[in-house]
């Protein structure tokens, strides 16, 4: 995803309300128009939708902002990291000591 775009939940999310909303205001203008009650789930979901979008953007934006950081160093997250080869014992030990953790765990003999 490009820096500063939205994460998928947040999409999810804003496109959910948009469409309960929409049928919520049919659903009451139709039903009562008088009294607009969707107005109050409007309000109320919208605030959980705004505190989504902000912290979605917010996220996005510090993860851009790292990554700009990572370029202007010229290093990535991942160099400072030791190859796997590095870090595997050698075949020859590792076959050694799984072959002492099943001998403990033989069967005792009658």
């Amino acid at each position: 995803m490009p820096p500063g775009f939205p994460p998928k939940g947040f999409l999810i999310h804003l496109t959910i309300f948009a469409v309960v909303m929409l049928g919520l205001a049919v659903l009451n203008i139709a039903r009562d128009p008088e009294h607009p009650w969707f107005l109050w789930v409007l309000v109320l979901w919208g605030l959980g939708v705004a505190g989504h979008g902000f912290l979605a953007y917010r996220r996005t934006k510090r993860e851009a902002d790292a990554a700009i950081a990572v370029k202007k160093i010229g290093q990535t997250k991942t160099a400072s990291k030791p190859a796997r080869s590095q870090t595997r014992k050698p075949a020859a030990k590792r076959r050694r000591a799984s072959t002492s953790r099943n001998s403990s765990r033989s069967r005792p003999k009658p």
